[in-house]
């Protein structure tokens, strides 16, 4: 996560999320409190690919959701009137 105003270095730097794709989204939430993106799926690994929430705020992971064991998680959005 980067801040506009200081470009030198980020505010923030998530760990552990896998991403084999340069096409990779990170999007916010509409009302902008949280943060998204998807995993890749590890090659040699037991773990499918990951919705992962982190907290504008405190730049802390809120929630994961496993979406699927085969494919990886490439491009995400939040529907603002479906709110999902």
């Amino acid at each position: 996560v980067w801040d506009l105003r200081e470009s030198k270095k980020p505010l923030h730097v998530f760990e552990e999320l896998p991403n084999h794709y340069s096409q990779t989204n990170v999007e916010f939430s509409p009302d902008e409190q949280l943060i998204f993106t998807g995993t890749s799926i590890e090659k040699d690994g037991n773990t499918g690919s990951m919705l992962c929430f982190y907290d504008t705020k405190r730049l802390e992971l809120v929630s994961k959701v496993g979406i699927s064991p085969t494919c990886s998680i490439v491009r995400c959005a939040w529907h603002s009137r479906l709110n999902q």
